[in-house]
């Protein structure tokens, strides 16, 4: 009988089990890594017998006191016979530490610090030559000696599964070692402050406190902090006082310099753990011994999404809500709603135990009651977890993108991420970040030490409410900061909101000064003939009511604020580039800025004309306003005539035009507003894929970083959209509408959504490629072309109501019956895609307009100090910006 085998490589060392979980990969390292690198034999053969002089100290020392003393007094190490001789020597296992660092459950962000802590100090002993100190964590050897390893992720803590810190056996490209520079800076830093640690642990000491893990934090190193809490009482607390003082004092200009140089080694020590975990997960798949009850097809969704998902954490500031002094805090909904990226696949909430058996588990459920109805087309779920277990830390290190209330329980995640994360302000927790931030912007960190991901907000700009909650569904609800609306509104604008019903807009904004003569316009041509003045087509009547309206309204669209903002950002031409659809949106766009001509035709692949800003007011030039139809963005020199598609004839099921387009771009110098799209043409995610990244990649070639490109989303059409006089009111109502009928199979609707998302991912990921650069000490300085979003899918795809072949465009029944000699009729298939005008394709120049504004006063704002801007609200207090 053959049983399945399976394989977990990881560190250099490869295992092998029959038919059952691999036991944990970390054990033959923890064995062969320990002594014997330093020429002493394996622990095993090593007679250790300790010789502990009464004045060294107490074992209940922490384990980086016991090594300062050692590298500052070495005289005084205790004696041990090793290979026959007496030697002093200073061997630490954490395992042997009475403070329970490796299985201390309730903060492992004070422990882990700890153990790098201890293990830099010993580093530094070698490095200064005092190569008879050692430090070993050992905190996984007894996770090594269990045969159901992966089952103790869920429970174990993060500190019994993360490697040996800085081991010089390692395979090359595993090392976490410093590098020559680093360790000379380092060492004269660590010898001063081990002498303060020393000094703050004695005087701890005599102010008779218990000592825990919480009162001897290794702030006295590099991670300052101001989290040691008062838990001395009577005639102790003056003394107890003076030393919590001289722990917050100890932020050192130096420790911020060591933190610098070993932040990379850290995080990536933090982040080989979650990637071993990640590795074994994926090599166990199928096998369900170690996972409990949890069905087959659970694990695989479970390995499935969680990579590519974001993760919510939410846990009590100090990471354990059963302690009494713990605060739940909360944050406003716009901050998810704004940081949340449209491609993610999955939305995960993780409350901890504690927290949901807390006040803090009020909050969890208003976060996932909004995610709900925010992302309706997202697997939103919460699961309560145990907190602060490798399985936690493992996960938040690893998703796609990372959210929290500040809490110890999550700041390490943050800090080794090698993606997208947002962290809020917490200087009574992890005032280090501050330091670290401060010197990403000043352009301090290397590339290897940039958090390129990381997304940091101050509490000025978005304000905390701790528990008890006092009228929390009101806070949460809490508009934007008016310092974060540039950046936030175009990411929130006209993702969640409804239609409504408004004659006044119908009446003073919606309707164009004269029909479209064509195809789009056959609605209102014949609406505007037989009805009598005052009345309006329905589709024409329905505003777009935002749910972040107070933040972040959407602006309608004329030709006096269009031809101010276009001259302010000095723009001077407007260019549509892509399909039927974007033909549609320019004549829209055309009609809005108060026309009576109509641009272009139906059998015309481009049209341009000039849009008279002169007239408005003294100063402003006018805007070349330009289409060209390219339905897959293409660089084809071609200019092909309607009838004859030339586009995709590599691709039997696609047909399209390409007029020839980027050289008109290029041919002037003149700062162009680009509005492009691409989707509705192509049937094959792989096809859409290669022809958005041509067309970033000739953008950013050329960068032109004088233009603003906005790339559309594209909506699908709706079935039966001949039965529809109405929007729809939720998502969920047009969802159970899109369940697609074989004869609108062929449009490929479906796929949509997942084009969306695509372009959404890879800007986002050009975002960030831009910011880890633009904080690179030796990264060329170099302004780059602005190439955002513009998600019209969310407030589009409530429209069924409205399309060319909707219950009202009665063209047909006008031309072949009321006016036989107006025109003749030409009979068209059915059109559930493009719409009549005016419609609802009008709100894409609203929402582009809006967008636009917020571009610029982004601009604006990036060339202020924002730091005066805080510091001016700051003075305020927390009154939530008045």
């Amino acid at each position: 009988v053959l049983l399945p085998l399976y394989l977990a490589c990881s560190w250099g060392v490869c295992i092998y089990a029959a038919g059952r979980a691999p036991p944990f990969p970390h054990a033959s390292n923890f064995k062969r890594n320990t002594w014997e690198e330093y020429n002493l034999g394996s622990l095993e053969n090593l007679e250790v017998i300790f010789d502990l002089p009464p004045n060294y100290g107490p074992a209940i020392e922490p384990s980086h006191i016991r090594l300062c003393r050692a590298l500052i007094a070495p005289d005084k190490l205790p004696l041990l016979t090793a290979n026959g001789q007496k030697q002093r020597i200073l061997i630490i296992n954490e395992e042997e530490d009475t403070l329970g660092v490796c299985s201390d459950s309730r903060n492992p962000y004070q422990s882990v610090l700890r153990m790098f802590a201890s293990s830099i100090v010993a580093h530094v002993a070698h490095v200064v030559g005092r190569t008879n100190i050692f430090y070993q964590h050992n905190c996984g050897i007894k996770m090594a000696t269990t045969t159901q390893v992966l089952a103790q992720w869920i429970v174990g803590t993060i500190q019994q599964f993360l490697p040996p810190f800085f081991k010089n056996n390692l395979p090359p490209f595993l090392k976490i070692n410093l590098d020559k520079d680093s360790e000379e800076a380092i060492v004269p830093i660590v010898q001063e402050s081990c002498s303060r640690c020393i000094l703050e642990f004695e005087s701890l000491v005599k102010s008779g406190v218990q000592i825990t893990l919480d009162n001897t934090f290794p702030n006295c190193l590099f991670f300052p902090t101001a989290n040691t809490r008062n838990t001395a009482s009577g005639k102790n607390n003056m003394l107890m006082r003076r030393v919590q003082q001289q722990q917050r004092m100890s932020a050192h200009p130096s420790t911020v310099q060591l933190f610098k140089a070993l932040i990379q080694p850290l995080r990536k020590n933090l982040r080989l753990a979650a990637e071993e975990w990640r590795d074994i997960l994926q090599a166990m798949e199928g096998d369900q011994l170690w996972w409990g009850n949890l069905e087959k097809q659970q694990f695989k969704d479970f390995n499935k999404f969680n990579m590519d998902g974001a993760i919510i954490y939410l846990d009590c500031d100090n990471g354990d809500c059963s302690r009494p002094e713990a605060k739940g805090l909360a944050m406003p909904l716009h901050v998810y709603a704004s940081e949340i990226a449209r491609s993610v696949n999955n939305v995960e909430i993780f409350v901890t135990a504690s927290c949901s058996n807390h006040p803090c588990g009020e909050y969890a459920a208003s976060v996932k009651n909004f995610l709900d109805q925010y992302l309706p087309h997202k697997f939103v779920t919460l699961h309560i977890i145990q907190g602060n277990t490798a399985f936690a830390y493992s996960r938040m290190t690893l998703a796609f993108q990372l959210f929290a209330t500040p809490s110890l329980g999550s700041i390490l995640p943050f800090l080794s991420k090698a993606h997208y994360g947002t962290v809020i302000q917490a200087p009574t927790l992890y005032p280090w970040m501050d330091n670290l931030i401060e010197m990403q912007e000043n352009n301090m960190l290397t590339h290897a030490q940039q958090l390129g991901g990381l997304h940091y907000f101050s509490t000025v700009l978005v304000p905390l409410m701790e528990t008890p909650y006092k009228d929390l569904e009101n806070f949460l609800r809490l508009p934007i900061h008016p310092s974060l609306r540039t950046m936030e509104c175009p990411e929130i604008r006209g993702r969640m909101g409804k239609w409504v019903q408004d004659m006044r807009y119908a009446a003073n904004v919606a309707q164009y000064v004269s029909p479209i003569i064509g195809y789009a316009g056959d609605a209102d041509y014949v609406y505007k003939y037989t009805t009598q003045e005052g009345k309006y087509r329905k589709p024409t009547t329905y505003r777009w009511e935002d749910a972040f309206d107070t933040s972040c309204p959407i602006q309608f669209i004329d030709r006096a604020g269009f031809c101010i903002l276009m001259y302010k950002m000095e723009l001077e031409r407007v260019m549509f580039v892509g399909d039927s659809l974007t033909f549609h949106w320019s004549q829209s766009f055309w009609k809005l800025m108060q026309h009576t001509n109509t641009p272009g035709n139906d059998t015309v692949l481009h049209w341009d004309d000039t849009l008279d800003c002169s007239s408005v007011g003294e100063g402003l030039k006018n805007v070349k306003i330009v289409f060209i139809r390219n339905d897959q963005l293409d660089g084809t020199k071609e200019l092909p005539l309607f009838g004859r598609p030339n586009c995709f004839l590599d691709r039997p099921k696609e047909r399209g035009y390409c007029h020839a387009w980027q050289d008109r771009y290029l041919a002037t110098k003149a700062p162009t507003l680009l509005l492009v799209n691409t989707g509705a043409h192509q049937h094959k995610e792989k096809f859409f894929h290669d022809d958005v990244i041509r067309f970033v990649d000739f953008v950013d070639y050329n960068n032109r970083s004088s233009d603003v490109v906005l790339f559309r989303t594209t909506a699908p059409g709706h079935q039966h959209c001949k039965n529809f006089s109405e929007p729809f009111a939720t998502y969920w109502d047009y969802a159970k509408n899109a369940i697609v009928e074989e004869k609108y199979m062929l449009y490929d609707w479906d796929k949509f959504l997942p084009y969306n998302y695509y372009i959404d991912w890879l800007l986002n990921r050009r975002k960030y490629k831009e910011k880890t650069l633009a904080g690179f000490r030796n990264a060329k300085k170099e302004q780059k072309i602005t190439i955002e979003l513009l998600d019209i899918y969310p407030m589009t795809v409530l429209r069924p109501d409205g399309h060319l072949t909707g219950v009202d465009n009665s063209i047909e029944e006008f031309l072949t019956v009321k006016c036989k000699n107006c025109r003749k009729f030409n009979k068209r298939k059915e059109d559930c895609l493009h719409y009549s005008l005016p419609g609802p394709i009008d709100w894409w120049s609203h929402l582009m307009f809006s967008n636009l504004k917020d571009i610029f006063d982004k601009r604006l704002l990036d060339t202020l100090d924002m730091d005066i801007m805080e510091e001016q609200h700051a003075e305020g207090g927390h009154d939530y910006y008045n």
